[in-house]
């Protein structure tokens, strides 16, 4: 359960609270990883040392 507290920040800062696991959590960080890379790549972007 989530603390209602915990919840009203989240959505103030424009974030949701998801109810999955951590296969779940797992999953959505490899497919972010993937369409980030893809928008930073064909954007140009290059790593600063």
């Amino acid at each position: 359960m989530v603390n209602a507290d915990v919840k009203n920040r989240f959505a103030e800062l424009g974030m949701s609270v998801g109810s999955g696991g951590p296969e779940q959590v797992d999953a959505l960080i490899k497919s972010d990883v993937v369409k980030w890379g893809k928008v930073i790549r064909d954007a140009g972007i290059k790593q600063v040392d």
